[in-house]
């Protein structure tokens, strides 16, 4: 009984690989562990999110909402699709500590999905 070949069903270690976590935001520490006030967001959005501006709008309006509940934002840029860096989201803070209570806010919030992503 059990998987042909594999030993009564039981997969050897070798051949499991945990799933590995989506990076985490970075915020709060540029070079040097330097406070930073720019919080980039990634595993957010597709393709299709960023393809046309009217979608753009809409999204940098939802992400305005959600970062002002850590402090004062001076821009959200979000690149379109085919421009560099295209699915991250830049949120400039007017302060490093906005920005880190962005960061960890981000990070408590990870295990929620939206739409499939983390």
């Amino acid at each position: 009984p059990g998987v042909p070949g594999g030993g009564g069903g039981v997969l050897p270690m070798a051949s499991y690989a945990p799933p590995v976590p989506p990076p985490a935001p970075a915020a709060a520490a540029g070079p040097a562990g330097t406070p930073t006030t720019l919080l980039v967001l990634s595993n957010m959005v597709t393709l299709e999110d960023i393809s046309d501006d009217t979608s753009i709008a809409e999204l940098r309006e939802d992400i305005l909402s959600e970062a002002e509940r850590s402090g004062r934002v001076v821009r959200v840029h979000i690149p379109r699709a085919g421009e560099a860096d295209a699915l991250k989201i830049f949120v400039l803070y007017e302060s490093a500590d906005s920005a880190a209570a962005a960061a960890r806010r981000t990070r408590e919030a990870r295990p929620r999905e939206e739409g499939g992503r983390r």
